[in-house]
């Protein structure tokens, strides 16, 4: 213990201690290009452009999907500024899709405790604000890595996580 006490306090390692923390914390204050220069840019501007990274991101959702590889089952759209999920009902009902239910965005944390994925791997994520269903977009580089996973979605439908699947959008009644 002693001998560790010594290394310490060793002036070199002092001078050594002191230059890294120094570069550490010139280099966490450092600007780069992409730094937003408050003289240059309203505060409208830097709203906005975190809106449209936010709508690219949840864009990956706009489709409809399905469990088995067969008919679509969830439709997912956007209406208006709101993020709506709809299910197939059944054949002998009088529409093709049931009334449209609200979506929020959650983050890739919050994702990962549902669907047991680290969340550097989740690109983007979706849910009911009941969390019947939460979804989420998987990095296609994990998907090519994972070989239990074919799909690049992954969802929680019901305490029940599944692999789905991104399909066509269709008005053809299923049966169940």
């Amino acid at each position: 213990m002693l001998k560790h006490i010594k290394e310490i306090t060793n002036p070199f390692n002092m001078l050594l201690a002191t230059i890294m923390i120094g570069s550490v914390t010139l280099a966490g204050c450092s600007t780069t290009s992409n730094t937003i220069n408050k003289n240059t840019i309203s505060k409208s501007e830097v709203i906005e452009s975190r809106i449209t990274q936010t709508k690219a991101d949840l864009s990956l959702f706009a489709s409809c999907y399905t469990i088995d590889d067969g008919a679509a089952q969830i439709r997912i759209s956007k209406v208006g500024y709101d993020w709506m999920m709809q299910m197939k009902e059944p054949s002998t009902a009088n529409q093709v899709w049931d009334t449209a239910e609200p979506l929020e965005i959650i983050s890739k944390n919050q994702a990962s405790e549902f669907l047991s994925i680290d969340s550097n791997n989740i690109s983007a994520s979706i849910a009911r604000p009941d969390r019947m269903l939460v979804l989420a977009h998987i990095e296609p580089v994990y998907v090519n890595i994972d070989p239990y996973l074919n799909s690049e979605y992954v969802a929680l439908i019901y305490k029940g996580i599944y692999e789905i699947y991104q399909v066509e959008c269709d008005e053809i009644k299923i049966s169940f």
